[in-house]
């Protein structure tokens, strides 16, 4: 059994690492699919989970540094376990459990900032067409300029 995140070298991730981890994901889940009934203490699925994890953690362009195995260090101060749902600050021996969801865990905990639920299709449609209305309502030169050659073109094509 391989541990996809077993790199000796590897001891901080960065955004640009997310390709790999994904490949890497991906092998995980062929394995787990192949070998994945191992019973309650399965290793297979650990590795999906911890992969899973640490690209959600990537995403949000934090300060990643292998702490121990299955654990990491995020932004220097707080020990974020990949495959449960449970963190610690450095120094302290309490640890904490967080929601399954990496954006409400990432805003509350570790960027401490108010989550808010990402807008719905419909409220960015909403946002975008609000922009263009603005845009046309105060005619620039430049997109006078580029409607004026879209149509002269067009009735020369």
């Amino acid at each position: 059994m391989q541990y996809y995140l077993d790199d000796k070298d590897k001891k901080c991730y960065l955004a640009e690492d997310i390709p790999e981890l994904k490949n890497k994901l991906s092998k995980a889940r062929k394995d787990y699919k192949k070998y994945g009934d191992e019973g309650i203490d399965n290793s297979y699925a650990k590795n999906v989970r911890r992969l899973n994890k640490l690209i959600k953690l990537l995403g949000h362009r934090l300060n990643i540094e292998d702490y121990s195995q299955g654990t990491v260090l995020v932004n220097g101060k707080y020990i974020v376990s990949l495959s449960s749902n449970n963190w610690r600050i450095l120094g302290k021996q309490t640890w904490y459990s967080h929601k399954h969801d990496m954006n409400h865990f990432v805003c509350n905990y570790i960027l401490k900032e108010d989550f808010q639920q990402p807008p719905t299709p419909e409220q960015e449609l909403e946002y975008f067409q609000s922009k263009l209305r603005e845009v046309f309502r105060t005619r620039p030169e430049w997109l006078v300029t580029e409607i004026e050659k879209i149509t002269a073109e067009r009735l020369q094509g």
